[in-house]
């Protein structure tokens, strides 16, 4: 299985793996990408919240505060 994730973040630059410098290396359609992918994730998991895995998210790949800001923001404009 874990050759199978690592094959899927080497093809896909909506995830911040894919990059030798995370989430500096993508540009706003890979950010977009990778918002929507995050919240599909939460839209599969049994009480998935799309606000407490941005604060996971945010740790995990060392989100810069002000990027964390526009993910809530985006996330309160879209009323998820």
């Amino acid at each position: 299985m874990r050759q199978g994730i690592d094959a899927h973040y080497k093809n896909n630059s909506h995830h911040p793996e894919h990059f030798s410098n995370g989430i500096a290396g993508m540009n706003m359609f890979d950010i977009v990408e990778m918002l929507l992918d995050w919240k599909a994730a939460c839209e599969r998991t049994k009480g998935g919240d799309i606000k407490k895995s941005l604060e996971i998210q945010m740790v995990r790949f060392n989100i810069p505060v002000e990027l964390h800001s526009i993910f809530l923001n985006t996330v309160v404009k879209m009323g998820w």
